[in-house]
């Protein structure tokens, strides 16, 4: 029986992309580095700001990336370009009232969680959150996962995890529970939803 839900933020809650395209840009500069190729930019949201840090800088010494890391609140979010997915709100709302715990599991770090929640509130609906200062291992290992079931008092079985990228699909295959893709037919799993009103129905069948 399911009783936890468990979510990932960037690409699932929110769609961050040019948002968060424009703050490693501002990010970059403001360290005095020059600015990032494009290239760099098509799966940043699906990575860490310390991974995003060092590849956009080239920088492999971790007193240089921390030093850039230390200047992530010094930097404005744009958050009128962040966009909440159609339902999403609704759904989470949905899946409180009936009965589930629920839980964010996220690369972001503590400061992207606070911007996230100032988007999409509701964070009073949330009974576990795990950032990436959290762990020792960031996804796609599953100690993030593992840490936020254990926050729940939840067993694997027990959890289903909503992601949209390889790493969030294979920390929740290593960590034993089951995997709902959210908009990336790409991902070969069976579980996939583009569209948030599907995600109740599509839970319940997994009882």
């Amino acid at each position: 029986m399911i009783k936890a839900i468990l979510f990932d933020i960037d690409g699932v809650l929110i769609d961050s992309r040019l948002a968060n395209e424009k703050f490693y840009r501002g990010l970059i500069r403001h360290a005095g580095y020059p600015d990032p190729p494009e290239t760099l930019f098509a799966d940043s949201f699906h990575r860490s700001a310390w991974d995003n840090i060092a590849r956009m800088t080239g920088e492999t010494d971790e007193a240089k990336i921390r030093r850039v890391w230390e200047m992530l609140g010094q930097v404005t979010y744009p958050f009128n370009l962040v966009k909440v997915p159609q339902g999403a709100q609704n759904v989470v709302k949905l899946l409180t009232k009936n009965g589930y715990l629920l839980g964010l599991v996220t690369n972001r770090v503590r400061l992207g969680v606070k911007h996230f929640f100032r988007i999409f509130g509701h964070q009073h609906d949330f009974d576990a959150i795990v950032t990436f200062e959290d762990v020792r291992r960031p996804k796609p290992d599953p100690e993030p996962v593992l840490l936020a079931l254990t926050q729940l008092g939840i067993k694997p079985q027990e959890a289903v995890y909503i992601g949209d990228s390889a790493s969030d699909m294979e920390a929740a295959r290593t960590a034993g529970v089951y995997f709902i893709a959210f908009n990336n037919p790409g991902l070969s799993c069976k579980l996939n939803v583009n569209n948030f009103t599907k995600l109740p129905g599509m839970i319940k069948n997994l009882l």
